[in-house]
């Protein structure tokens, strides 16, 4: 690890079934972007994120998307209205989580829902908050 300052990672340590363990990761992550689809991994894996972002003092970005409504005899509006129903329910729930992460770990968080596919939109999405 020549040129690597040993004062650019920060340390984390973890109890994962009653085992320790310790996590290195660079010091300089500001933006860490966490997909969530509620469930009980992704809970962890958030907690895990906000864990870090507490240590590197780095900014939380909670993001859930859902799939586009296949439906081709709706009329536009009132396919529009779901949609947009759809991501203010989401919305007002990463908004609750938000709230609570920034309690527990006093970290800076932030709520992102789109109609999309993790899979597709991650990339971009990670280049719009500046993930780490």
């Amino acid at each position: 690890m020549t040129g690597i300052r040993p004062d650019s990672f920060c340390t984390i340590t973890f109890a994962v079934r009653s085992n320790a363990q310790q996590i290195h990761f660079p010091a300089s992550m500001k933006n860490i972007v966490v997909p969530t689809d509620y469930s009980e991994n992704a809970t962890h894996a958030m907690h895990y994120a906000a864990a870090l972002a507490q240590k590197a003092h780095a900014r939380l970005v909670l993001y859930h998307s859902f799939p586009y409504p296949v439906v081709t005899d709706l009329p536009p509006e009132i396919l529009q209205g779901f949609i947009d129903n759809t991501i203010a329910e989401h919305l007002e729930r990463l908004t609750e989580i938000k709230q609570s992460i920034e309690k527990q770990y006093a970290i800076e968080a932030a709520c992102v829902v789109e109609v999309g596919s993790v899979m597709r939109d991650l990339p971009t999405i990670m280049e719009r908050e500046k993930g780490d």
